[in-house]
């Protein structure tokens, strides 16, 4: 079910009605059914998949044994490898290697990289008693709330009950207000910019050298208000529950290094990023060398995590190169500069937004072969 269609409006509402006049200790299943049934109008079956997963992640979560643990980790991950990567890992063998390995067919259920992603927290969160665990009713509350499903941001058990905010009139109206916000970004800007830039990118080699730059800037806010407006459609509709969400986007574009974009840009996934890839891998922690090592493999796993295709691990890759050498360059920059202090900060916005703007060539195009044309062809080769 999509945010920017009828069918959700009229779910949203109907929800919304039913949770307005049940009596306070019912509303939490009011919401726990409207996220099965959320689900489940996509596929049965996939809900039922995620639902017995769901249990079986719960219960051992109860457990405080490591091989539990890792045991639930990697049940999680492997369904997510599964579904969404084993087509890709079983076409680059045979591309790579020979051979005719076979390939299923498989449908993706709807937002399973956002239920892995809460299920390692919790799992983790709970092992090492950074969160408390929860009633079965409370864990359903928190996987099945159909206002993140499909497009996060993703939450922490330790907020999503804490952050709760009184649910009034004025939370309501806010967070339609909010809602809309989100559905104008989508529908009538970020959609509008379709035509600059998907000929572009299905077929660069055609396009002249300003239709390509176009096409370039065009995606660069095209991405960047799908995404928010996703975000703001999820925390108003949260909000109308009385419930509150974080924030996921802070005008990432404004940023003056890569660091400061991705302390700015999908927020929740930024730190996810970071608490449960980089840090685990070893962080800073290991030396200078190896955390840029560390930070280069975690931005190319959540580049993976944007899509089963090489085109999301380069541009992957793309990130943590750039976030490696801005680590560099912040470590070992001379003192003083030959710029007056307001021209350097121009030059770093302008550095960072055109690598950022650049990446994301990588992440529209259809090909590694269209990206590499793209970009030999921007610069007139």
């Amino acid at each position: 079910m999509i945010f920017t269609t009828y069918t959700f409006l009229v779910f949203f509402a109907v929800t919304l009605l039913l949770y307005t006049l049940a009596p306070a200790k019912v509303r939490p299943f009011v919401m726990i059914l409207a996220g099965f049934v959320f689900y489940a109008y996509d596929s049965v079956p996939h809900f039922v998949l995620l639902l017995v997963l769901t249990l079986v992640i719960y219960s051992l979560s109860r457990s405080k044994s490591k091989r539990v643990l890792l045991f639930g980790i990697v049940l999680s991950v492997g369904l997510l490898f599964y579904y969404k990567y084993w087509k890709m890992a079983v076409t680059t063998i045979d591309t790579w290697f020979g051979g005719n390995l076979p390939v299923v067919k498989l449908a993706v259920p709807l937002a399973i990289s956002f239920f892995v992603f809460e299920f390692v927290h919790y799992l983790v969160d709970v092992y090492k008693g950074k969160a408390q665990r929860v009633t079965l009713r409370e864990f359903f509350l928190f996987i099945f709330f159909f206002p993140s499903l499909v497009a996060g941001p993703i939450k922490r058990i330790q907020s999503f009950e804490k952050d709760r905010i009184s649910f009034t009139s004025g939370d309501v109206y806010q967070g339609l207000f909010r809602m809309g916000i989100g559905l104008f970004k989508k529908i009538a800007l970020a959609d509008s910019l379709n035509p600059l830039f998907a000929p572009i990118f299905a077929d660069p080699g055609s396009a002249s050298l300003a239709a390509l730059w176009v096409a370039m800037y065009a995606y660069a806010f095209k991405i960047y208000l799908d995404f928010s407006a996703y975000s703001d459609v999820a925390i108003g509709a949260a909000q109308c529950f009385g419930y509150h969400l974080p924030e996921n986007f802070n005008w990432p574009y404004i940023s003056r290094s890569l660091g400061e974009f991705w302390r700015r840009w999908h927020i929740s996934l930024s730190s996810w990023i970071r608490d449960y890839l980089y840090i685990p891998l070893g962080g800073n922690r290991k030396g200078f060398a190896r955390g840029l090592l560390f930070l280069f493999l975690a931005m190319t796993i959540s580049g993976l995590w944007h899509g089963a295709n090489w085109t999301f691990v380069v541009w992957g890759m793309w990130h943590g190169v750039g976030q490696a050498v801005n680590k560099v360059w912040s470590k070992y920059r001379p003192k003083s500069t030959w710029l007056p202090r307001p021209l350097g900060q121009v030059a770093a916005w302008a550095l960072t937004f055109h690598f950022v703007c650049l990446g994301w060539v990588f992440f529209a195009s259809p090909t590694l072969h269209n990206s590499f044309v793209f970009l030999k062809r921007m610069w007139g080769v």
